[in-house]
C-alpha cells in the first residue's frame, strides 16, 4: 500500500516525480551530441564530480537522442537532468533541468555541485509542499473512513516521502480534526 500511494502521490502523465530524499538516481548526466570531440569526456567528468559531491548521480551515454534520453530520465522521476553538449562546452556552462516542473538554467560548470544541491532542495521543498497540499483532502476522507490507527499511517506516509519537519507541519494541520 505504501508504495502504491507514493507512486499515486510522486506521479503525472510523463511518469514518476519522484522526491530526491528516495530517488534512486538523484541526477542523469546527458551528453548531447556526444559524438563531438570532448562531450564524452565531459559529461564523464561531471558525473564523477557529482558522484563525488554524494550526489547519486548516472549518465546515460546510449546511441539514443537526445530528447528520448530526457524522456527516459522523465519517465523514471529522476529529480535533475544535467545536459552538456559541445556549445555549452565552449561558453563554459551547462543545462540543469527540474523533473517536478520542467524549468532549465543555464549555470557556470564552476558553480555545478552547489547549483545542482541548490536545484534539488528547491525542488524538493517546493514539490513536497504542492503534494501534500493535493493529497491532504484524500488522506482526510481515508481518515474519516478508516480506522484511529489511521492517523499514525498517514503521518507515517508523510514522513516517508519527504523530511520529518514538514510532514509534521501537514500532520499537525490535520490531526486536530480528528481526534478522538
Amino acid at each position: 500500500r505504501m508504495i502504491g500511494a507514493l507512486i499515486m502521490v510522486h506521479g503525472d502523465n510523463s511518469g514518476l516525480v519522484l522526491p530526491p530524499r528516495i530517488a534512486p538516481v538523484q541526477v542523469m548526466v546527458v551528453p548531447v551530441q556526444q559524438h563531438k570531440e570532448g562531450v564524452p569526456e565531459a559529461a564523464q567528468k561531471i558525473c564523477d564530480a557529482l558522484r563525488d559531491a554524494g550526489f547519486r548521480a548516472d549518465i546515460d551515454v546510449t546511441d539514443k537522442r537526445p530528447g528520448w534520453k530526457f524522456a527516459e530520465a522523465e519517465m523514471r522521476g529522476i529529480p535533475a537532468r544535467v545536459e552538456i553538449g559541445p556549445k555549452d562546452l565552449e561558453k563554459g556552462q551547462f543545462v540543469a533541468a527540474r523533473r517536478d516542473n520542467g524549468e532549465k538554467v543555464f549555470l557556470p560548470l564552476e558553480q555545478l555541485e552547489t547549483a545542482v544541491a541548490d536545484l534539488l532542495d528547491k525542488g524538493r521543498m517546493e514539490t513536497t509542499v504542492s503534494r501534500c497540499k493535493e493529497i491532504a483532502p484524500m488522506a482526510e476522507k481515508m481518515i474519516t473512513l478508516g480506522k484511529a490507527g489511521d492517523l499514525a499511517s498517514y503521518r507515517q506516509m508523510l514522513s516517508f516521502i519527504t523530511r520529518e519537519d514538514v510532514a509534521k507541519k501537514v500532520f499537525d494541520e490535520i490531526a486536530p480534526k480528528y481526534a478522538d
